[in-house]
């Protein structure tokens, strides 16, 4: 395949040619990845994540929800599934779930197998999300496999971090301990046609008091049609005013730092230079000590590198 004519194409809003591309990044491509890390400062899109423990319903909500954002331009989902045992592949249950915005021509679904990555998105995530960018969407979702301990990627990964919940799934009270009621922006309560919504309502408004900046808590009903349009006039407002957050800024920052010396330090040429500095500590030609300030004194991964930003 031929990248740079592919990546055109997907430009120009072919959805096959994203697709392909997609594809073609998950199985791993060099020059897509240089590709995408050259036009790092290009696109841009609100990118909202929408978590939650599971059977939440929040692929019914987003089959709801995603429509009203095409007022605002394109719009993509990146469901993250489950990897198969047998193929690694994702299930693709998610568009089964959402017909309603599977057939809109504003929308474009991906589901992305998570290939057993810890934190509840997928390890190319965040080049997806850039390649989104890249071709025209200006509203981009990702949907969680889950939520739970140490599945906190979203939060560092995305501009508005949405936390469903529903009667009878899951303790918010257990969910608590696990940082869930820490990461969120707008907390939402779905099925709330169920009588039992209202008390799970009470038991979240309680976990939220302590939040310094209460985050809203809605009560959604995806069933019923309820509250969609209120959480989405709600998501508006929410990243504009994240676009200037210094907080998020930071965040980003750190992260790129971050993914910058891992890069670096995966590289040949490093990689060499370490197994130097570890065979001259093994012949005692060096002390451990010594060719840790060897390293610090090379400054490595202080270099300035350009890579896909995650958001």
């Amino acid at each position: 395949m031929d990248i740079l004519k592919t990546f055109s194409e997907a430009q120009k809003g072919n959805t096959r040619a994203l697709a392909k591309l997609l594809s073609t990044l998950e199985k791993g491509n060099e020059e897509l990845s240089s590709l995408l890390a050259r036009s790092s400062q290009k696109g841009s899109a609100r990118v909202i994540g929408i978590t939650g423990p599971g059977g939440v319903g929040k692929s019914s909500l987003l089959n709801e929800l995603l429509p009203y954002f095409t007022q605002q331009g394109k719009v993509a989902l990146l469901a993250i599934d489950p990897s198969s045992r047998f193929t690694g592949g994702a299930f693709l249950g998610d568009r089964l779930r959402m017909p309603k915005a599977g057939r809109h021509p504003q929308i474009f679904i991906r589901s992305m197998a998570n290939r057993g990555h810890p934190g509840g998105l997928s390890p190319l995530t965040e080049e997806a999300i850039q390649l989104l960018k890249l071709s025209g969407y200006t509203t981009i979702f990702v949907e969680t496999l889950g939520v739970g301990q140490g599945e906190m990627d979203i939060f560092h990964t995305v501009d508005t971090v949405v936390v469903v919940f529903a009667p009878g799934v899951g303790d918010a009270i257990q969910l608590s301990k696990a940082g869930i009621m820490e990461i969120g922006d707008i907390y939402i309560v779905q099925k709330s046609d169920l009588e039992e919504a209202t008390y799970l309502a009470e038991d979240l408004e309680f976990l939220l008091s302590h939040r310094k900046n209460r985050p809203p808590l809605l009560l959604v009903s995806a069933k019923e049609r309820k509250g969609v349009k209120e959480l989405y006039e709600e998501l508006l407002r929410h990243c504009s005013k994240e676009k200037s957050s210094v907080l998020k800024i930071h965040q980003k920052l750190e992260r790129q730092l971050l993914q910058n010396f891992l890069s670096y330090l995966h590289s040949p040429k490093v990689q060499q230079e370490i197994q130097r500095l570890a065979s001259d500590v093994v012949q005692q030609k060096l002390s451990l000590q010594e060719a840790l300030q060897k390293i610090a004194n090379k400054g490595w991964g202080c270099e300035t590198r350009q890579t896909t930003p995650s958001s």
